[in-house]
């Protein structure tokens, strides 16, 4: 496999401030309806994965404080635990991604010990114990799987049950960790190569954080595509993968998103928050990424935000720039929570997220957020 540390030469990266966010919410088109999916028992619920059929993973604490990986479908929360750790053990799961099929990839932990796994839609259970901690990140629609170990990434692909290491001639070449945490339709790995972002595609691994000049550490943590294109776009032989993911500029340093595709800017853009966070978690396949941002300054409950970006809505940077949206700005006055973060959004733009009463900030629920159009 052939590494390839530089390809293009890439100008000035873009800056763009937060504070161009859209402020009035009464002159949108968007809107979402806010509905709570509920728990296992415990009070707590993380979502972390959608599909096309409103199928949402994640985890949710059972009574006794323990996570289990669980499926929402059709106003049911279903408990995935026994599925998932079989005669294993009780532990703990988590449930990271779903495909079409209703393929989940995830992370079971057994006493110290950590399995990634990949549940398939018929309830056969695969594990890939690379060593005593492994993590399963995401799962495509030919049901390969990527993940992690703590030093190692991987692909399983359930068709053969064949498991592979495509980032294995970087790592033995410069000794770095590397990290695999999402894989798309392509066949297209985002992560992270010794601290910096990096992608593998067709046979090649490039070092993101080299090609764009990112500063500090990066991490690719999520694929997209972008949306729109013309015929003449399409005949361009260029890829037309977008890369979201982060950037520290240096140690201490607020972290900051970018979004890069060789069809959608010549140029990586940047998006910071004037003292604060900002983190992509999840994208869809229409060009919606969603993530969570939050401002030191803004002390108290609502000091996080879960936020959208829509590169539909992206012409040019001088013609329409790319802007990123509080997801609270596009919910009904009358909701009566406010979203923190948004955790993964499907290819018809529904989302889930985590929020909180805004009457009592302390009662935290997983939310689904279903889009809806105003003329």
């Amino acid at each position: 496999m052939n590494i390839n540390l530089k390809q293009i030469l890439i100008g000035t990266i873009l800056t763009i401030s937060f504070t161009a966010m859209a402020d009035n919410a009464t002159t949108l088109r968007r809107q979402y309806d806010v509905t709570p999916i509920g728990d296992l028992g415990g009070g707590n619920t993380v979502p972390m994965g959608i599909n096309n059929q409103r199928v949402v993973v994640g985890y949710s604490h059972i009574a006794d404080s323990t996570a289990h990986a669980f499926m929402y479908r059709e106003g049911q929360m279903i408990d995935l635990q026994s599925a998932i750790a079989g005669n294993l053990g009780n532990g703990a799961s988590e449930a990271i991604d779903i495909n079409e099929q209703g393929d989940i990839a995830g992370t079971l932990s057994l006493g110290a010990g950590r399995l990634s796994y990949l549940l398939t839609a018929n309830g056969q259970v695969n594990y890939q114990p690379l060593d005593e901690h492994t993590w399963g990140a995401s799962v495509n629609e030919q049901g390969q799987m990527v993940g992690y170990s703590d030093y190692e990434a991987f692909v399983y692909d359930s068709k053969d049950g064949s498991i592979s290491y495509p980032f294995d001639d970087y790592r033995r070449l410069t000794g770095k960790t590397v990290r695999a945490n999402r894989i798309n339709e392509s066949g297209t790995i985002a992560g992270f190569c010794g601290q910096r972002a990096c992608f593998y595609r067709n046979q090649h691994v490039t070092d993101l954080g080299e090609l764009l000049d990112l500063k500090g550490g990066s991490e690719v943590i999520a694929l997209t595509r972008v949306p729109l294109l013309t015929d003449a776009d399409n005949s361009d032989m260029r890829d037309d993968t977008v890369y979201v993911g982060w950037q520290q500029p240096a140690q201490f340093a607020d972290t900051q998103m970018f979004i890069y595709g060789e069809k959608l800017s010549n140029k990586p853009l940047i998006f910071s928050v004037f003292g604060g966070n900002i983190l992509p978690l999840n994208a869809n396949r229409t060009g919606v990424i969603v993530g969570w941002t939050r401002k030191y300054a803004d002390i108290g409950v609502n000091s996080s935000h879960g936020f959208f970006v829509d590169l539909a809505d992206y012409k040019s940077d001088e013609e329409m720039p790319l802007q990123v949206q509080n997801i609270n700005d596009y919910v009904s006055e009358n909701n009566p929570w406010y979203i923190i973060s948004c955790e993964a959004v499907n290819d018809f733009g529904v989302i889930v997220a985590q929020g909180h009463l805004k009457a009592d900030p302390s009662k935290r629920a997983a939310l689904l957020l279903e889009p809806k159009w105003n003329k």
